[in-house]
């Protein structure tokens, strides 16, 4: 299955006649997955066209993150609503789809379109058309909005694309950085604790999560449960091994961690697994369930948290670290994100 799926991904067959091939570098190796779950679905491709607007590259990245994260934890055979996603804080792009289509073809398409733009280095307009066995089911467009207040406007404000978002930043202090994020109610957990979980509870926990505030572990203050459901936080533990990450990776790999989970029932108790970058296999995340309420839903709102962090955090920024999530301080789910030897 994994040579299989490394044929579709090296040459993305045309979506349309005017669509061009998807041609991706050889640097993407046979184990880009991770797992050996076959997912994206080697049934599934995509046909591209381009447009002349660059797309900011942080901000497209991170709405591709938020927009995985929501669909996500759907029901990945339900058919969704033609919608227009922003990320709260990022809207100076638009992810757009146009038809009625399945949840899993409307990730999936979100995934090669990030992967297509980062190989080739080129972050403009882009609508892409879904392909199922050949036959057309939906069509997505990432898109820069028309007035853009973005520093260097609508530009990739003069990145040089093709170093994969290598920082340059120096480790200072990292041994003592540790971060936390609270969320005033814990994510809906599973069934036989908080009722009856929907995809709904997921996704207004997550806009919920996107929109608090990170602060010093040291100075956060005890928080009370919110609506009799338990405190949620999140901690990033920066490790000690110091060896710093590339963007463009760190976001390959969280984005595939999604795609994994996705494939199970929200509220189900995740199993652990492991996923890596698709370029290389530079970098390894595990996953690991600590306790009770570590479900599939909880996990993908947590995949979508720790690089967004990462990103608006550029000191310390992109490195080795370990992360947990904890209901009333009692952890849940743990990952570790590292630069694979």
């Amino acid at each position: 299955m994994r040579a299989v799926i490394l044929i579709v991904l090296s040459s993305i067959i045309l979506g349309s006649a005017a669509a061009p091939v998807l041609q991706l570098p050889s640097n993407v190796t046979l184990g880009h997955l991770g797992f050996s779950d076959g997912l994206p679905d080697d049934r599934f491709r995509i046909g591209r066209t381009i447009e002349a607007p660059f797309l900011p590259v942080d901000t497209t990245l991170i709405n591709v993150l938020f927009v995985m994260g929501l669909i996500g934890v759907q029901d990945q055979n339900a058919e969704l609503d033609p919608q227009t996603w922003s990320a709260p804080g990022y809207n100076q792009v638009e992810i757009q789809s146009f038809a009625y289509t399945e949840a899993r073809f409307v990730l999936w398409g979100a995934y090669f379109a990030i992967l297509d733009m980062i190989d080739s280095a080129r972050f403009h307009n882009t609508v892409i058309n879904l392909y199922w066995e050949d036959q057309f089911v939906g069509r997505m467009k990432f898109a820069v909005k028309a007035t853009l207040s973005l520093p260097g406007g609508n530009s990739n404000n003069g990145e040089n694309l093709s170093s994969g978002g290598q920082q340059i930043i120096e480790p200072t202090d990292l041994e003592n950085s540790t971060h936390t994020t609270v969320l005033g109610a814990a994510p809906s957990i599973p069934a036989d604790i908080a009722g009856n979980a929907t995809a709904e509870n997921y996704t207004d926990d997550l806009r919920s999560l996107w929109s608090t505030s990170t602060t010093n572990h040291s100075a956060l203050s005890s928080p009370s449960p919110v609506n009799d459901r338990p405190t949620f936080t999140v901690d990033i533990d920066y490790s000690y091994l110091f060896r710093p990450l590339k963007r463009n990776d760190v976001f390959l790999t969280f984005f595939l961690a999604i795609i994994h989970a996705s494939q199970f029932d929200a509220h189900l108790p995740m199993s652990p697994f492991e996923t890596r970058s698709p370029l290389g296999n530079s970098i390894s995340l595990k996953l690991s369930n600590l306790n009770v309420g570590c479900c599939y839903g909880a996990v993908i709102n947590l995949l979508t948290y720790v690089p967004k962090f990462m990103a608006e955090h550029p000191s310390p920024g992109y490195w080795d670290l370990d992360f947990v999530a904890r209901t009333n301080y009692q952890g849940v789910c743990k990952g570790e994100l590292r630069k694979s030897s």
